[in-house]
């Protein structure tokens, strides 16, 4: 259900923005959003007393997790983490772009990967090249690591 309920919301996200909620009272959005409930199978009545509900586990669990995402430095959706570290990632990677952040992080661990992406881009001898996100990557000096989504750093 919960699937269902995000699905819908992030199809209609435009109808919570500022310019289209400014005029509009809480209980306005609060019945807009029983809408979006109703058509996802939950009763309007049911959704809007668990809403208005400050008491109802459903307010503190969101109130906990909106505090924890800021707490995280998130700003907006999507915002992308990995392993707890925010990426710089768009919502238009592919799982190829994804995998090589990926597999990156997992090298650096001692984990084998098998490559699969080829780049005619090379460094001198004496640096090493540093893939930190998707189509970008740095020469590495001596006494820098490759950080994944920063680059080389001391």
């Amino acid at each position: 259900m919960v699937w269902k309920w995000m699905d819908a919301i992030f199809e209609q996200q435009d109808d919570y923005k500022m310019p289209r909620t400014n005029d509009m009272s809480d209980t306005q959005i609060i019945d807009k959003l029983a809408k979006v409930a109703e058509s996802i199978g939950v009763s309007s009545k049911n959704f809007t007393s668990q809403v208005n509900n400050q008491e109802h586990m459903v307010y503190e669990d969101a109130r906990v997790a909106w505090k924890y995402g800021c707490i995280r430095g998130v700003a907006g959706t999507p915002w992308y983490l990995l392993n707890g570290v925010p990426v710089n990632a768009s919502p238009n990677w592919t799982v190829a772009q994804w995998k090589q952040i990926i597999d990156s992080l997992l090298k650096q661990q001692g984990v084998f990967v098998k490559e699969t992406i080829n780049d005619s881009s090379t460094c001198p001898n004496h640096e090493k090249k540093c893939d930190y996100l998707p189509g970008k990557f740095e020469c590495c000096t001596k006494g820098e690591s490759c950080i994944p989504n920063v680059g080389c750093r001391c």
